[in-house]
């Protein structure tokens, strides 16, 4: 990777003046599997790995985290902000349902499917998982299984608001 300080937008092609300021250089960066080398006209400086890896630790876990919330998103309906998958749906929580564990089966999760986690999602903030009978995770808010609704067919439908007498709820932003 080499970064040219004449490219970059807050400089423009202006040359930075004044006493021991040194016209801007490309500075070029290298790595091999023990360190990290800089170098500036020719002149290499060796950093130990430690650092430049807890740095890189930290990004990618800081990375895992955000990647997580793609998982669900934030859709404006009528009746206000309202949590969706990935795929833009609208969820739902069931309030039969006891805390961390779903009770809809069969004809049920037919008519709502359960939001299933892929085998490499991992849980973050307000959002885990509830263990399934056949062993698959289902992603919960708050320890509430999240639910799709098979009527739903584009992004912001709420056709499952309020429904079963009342035991069906659009899930917020948390």
């Amino acid at each position: 990777m080499s970064v040219n300080w004449q490219d970059s937008p807050s400089l423009g092609n202006k040359k930075p003046q004044g006493p021991g300021i040194k016209p801007p250089a490309e500075v070029s960066m290298a790595c091999n599997h023990r360190n990290l080398r800089l170098s500036r006209h020719g002149t290499t400086t060796m950093m130990k790995k430690t650092p430049i890896l807890a740095a890189v630790a930290l990004a990618a876990f800081a990375g895992m985290a955000h990647a997580g919330t793609t998982t669900f998103q934030a859709i404006n309906t009528p009746d206000g902000p309202v949590l969706a998958g990935q795929n833009g749906q609208t969820l739902y929580t069931y309030d039969k349902d006891a805390r961390h564990q779903s009770v809809c089966y069969g004809s049920c999760a037919r008519e709502w499917p359960p939001y299933l986690a892929n085998p490499s999602a991992q849980p973050f903030a307000h959002y885990s998982f509830v263990m399934r009978k056949d062993g698959q995770r289902q992603w919960a808010l708050n320890g509430e299984p999240l639910y799709f609704r098979s009527a739903d067919k584009k992004s912001g439908d709420i056709t499952g608001q309020n429904a079963d007498h009342g035991n069906w709820q659009v899930a917020r932003p948390a």
